[in-house]
């Protein structure tokens, strides 16, 4: 869907409730993707939420949509559930937050994505069609939270970060990291607020944490790429020195784990959190970045790829072998700023970006980074030499060393050294990632000890159904050899029990469950039951935490979310349509 210029969010909602009124159609979720609805059979005018959206930033809450109305599953506590009620519990049916206007986008997060900081540090927050973001939860580092046990809605912002405040303008995107939140308004100026002791994109240089309760302007200096504010006595942002800042126009920001991703109008891709990584072979971990960065890597590949739209002022483009490689990089970047090259309108409900800009999907994950190109070649890279990032780059590295190439952006495979996919858009998780083709086939990659990369158990990194006679809920390995944990699936793999007949053309999910919608409705769902997110990286059962996947083929008007799944992981699984 093609929005109209300047009305992004309002144009999507307004599709919205049209969609959901036919059995069957399609919906724009609250979160990155797009939804299949459904009726049950005997209730030809009642539609039901069908897919989870991704809220991977969330450790052990599920998320649904339907109608704009946000429903959340399993962990509720401390204001979670957004319904005036302080604790739901975690084992209840999903409940319905109490939104004034229906939601276009919902986001969240936990502090170290770990179950165990749920309770303390678990928030929400959703676009609504107004225009308006509504937050609640827990108010973690005194920056996010709602109003008595409700969402809020942010109507205020903070020009420089201090006491001052203004109006908040009309909000047409909104996205999230581990703790902060990031919002657009048509002109393309970002908003940020939450916890700015590690991922908010403020300040440069500043070593103290603080938080940012009210949404604040973020610039760009126009000679480094970097951020060029300064927090002065009192905690106020203010405006640099060096060579002056600009008010950088902001396309789309893709929140993430650990760091997050921007691009601008001239498509060039900054980045900025805890594990900032700038796609360069040269760095070997990662830097706690509180500004926005020049994404070399990033931007080199785009450079190279696109030589038609990103070249120097004199018509030089960017070329491998190159023997001054990163003087024509410096060169290109300069004369790009100020262009225009991703000024075309996209669906904010959906995770990718379909509106012609090179940079069609960007993710960030515990020191592993994705990029989906345009011409719908996906690259991944990590950050460090520790085994967080490895097993979700889904390509073959042979060490952590500088040479071995996995510090720079390089193509995911199908086997080592082997062929890539077409991937027309993905969903991480907390530990593995799932693409989808743009045939409709897909694919998963990462961590596969409860099934949650590829819907069954694996054996040397392929689909094994019958390891463990088939049983998810029966954890599979976790021992590490080397950059390959042995439960893992190194490499795409495509996902198991899926019919082959079936076109996905929908995904999404939450730290370990992914939901799949076919093209003509069925669902499917695999992965985490009662299993949740734990340090940043891993899935570990935990009953006390509810439940994530339910059975919709048994759902009726007083029970529209069916049978709950009562079992720390399950295989590849219809939901609806069996």
């Amino acid at each position: 869907m093609r929005l109209a210029p300047r009305t992004r969010a309002r144009v999507a909602a307004g599709g919205l409730a049209t969609a959901l009124a036919v059995t069957l159609g399609v919906a724009a979720t609250a979160a990155d993707y797009t939804d299949r609805t459904h009726a049950v059979a005997e209730l030809t005018t009642e539609t039901w939420a069908a897919v989870q959206p991704e809220l991977v930033w969330t450790s052990s809450t599920a998320a649904f949509n339907a109608e704009g109305t946000v429903y959340l599953g399993g962990f509720r506590g401390n204001g979670a559930s957004g319904t005036g009620v302080a604790t739901v519990s975690a084992t209840q049916p999903p409940t319905a937050v109490d939104l004034p206007v229906p939601a276009v986008k919902v986001v969240g997060g936990t502090n170290d994505f770990h179950y165990a900081q749920a309770a303390s540090t678990t928030w929400f927050a959703a676009l609504g069609t107004d225009g308006v973001v509504y937050q609640w939860g827990s108010n973690y580092a005194g920056s996010i939270s709602g109003l008595n046990n409700r969402p809020r809605a942010i109507t205020e912002y903070s020009p420089t970060g201090g006491s001052d405040r203004a109006p908040m303008p009309t909000i047409v995107d909104v996205t999230s990291s581990e703790n902060q939140i990031y919002a657009l308004d048509a002109a393309g100026t970002m908003y940020v607020w939450g916890y700015a002791g590690e991922n908010l994109p403020n300040p440069v240089g500043g070593g103290t944490a603080r938080a940012v309760p009210l949404p604040a302007n973020i610039v760009v200096d126009s000679s480094t790429g970097t951020s060029n504010v300064g927090v002065v006595s009192g905690g106020a942002i203010v405006p640099g020195t060096s060579a002056g800042a600009r008010a950088t126009t902001w396309h789309r920001v893709y929140g993430g784990q650990n760091s997050s991703f921007g691009v601008t109008t001239e498509g060039l891709v900054y980045v900025w959190g805890y594990d900032t990584h700038v796609g360069r072979s040269t760095q070997t971990s990662m830097s706690n970045q509180r500004a926005p960065l020049d994404a070399q890597g990033v931007n080199a590949l785009l450079f190279e790829t696109y030589p038609e739209v990103y070249h120097a002022a004199d018509g030089t483009t960017l070329q491998a072998g190159d023997p001054a490689y990163w003087t024509t990089y410096n060169r290109i970047y300069q004369d790009m700023k100020g262009r225009q090259v991703c000024t075309g309108e996209y669906d904010v409900t959906r995770a990718y970006d379909a509106s012609g800009c090179p940079v069609r999907q960007l993710s960030t994950g515990a020191r592993a980074f994705r990029v989906l190109l345009s011409n719908h070649e996906m690259y991944t890279w990590a950050a460090t030499t520790d085994t967080y990032g490895w097993p979700t780059i889904g390509r073959y590295v042979a060490s952590t060393s500088a040479s071995a190439g996995g510090y720079a952006p390089g193509l995911i495979q199908t086997s080592q050294n082997g062929p890539t996919i077409p991937v027309h858009h993905f969903s991480a998780g907390t530990s593995a990632v799932q693409a989808v083709t743009t045939d409709g086939r897909v694919y998963g990659w990462g961590a596969n000890n409860w099934c949650q990369a590829i819907g069954t158990h694996s054996t040397s990194g392929y689909a094994d159904p019958d390891r463990n006679n088939g049983n998810c809920a029966q954890q599979g390995s976790t021992a590490t050899t080397g950059l390959r944990p042995a439960g893992a699936v190194w490499y795409a793999t495509p996902v198991w029990g899926v019919d082959e007949d079936d076109v996905i053309t929908d995904l999404g999910g939450t730290a370990c469950t992914t939901w799949l919608t076919a093209e003509e409705g069925t669902m499917y769902a695999f992965g985490g039951g009662t299993v949740v997110g734990s340090d940043f990286r891993n899935c570990v059962n935990q009953t006390s935490h509810g439940y994530r996947v339910y059975d919709f083929n048994d759902a009726t008007l007083e029970s529209p979310f069916g049978s709950p799944l009562n079992v720390a992981a399950t295989a590849t699984r219809k939901v609806f349509g069996s």
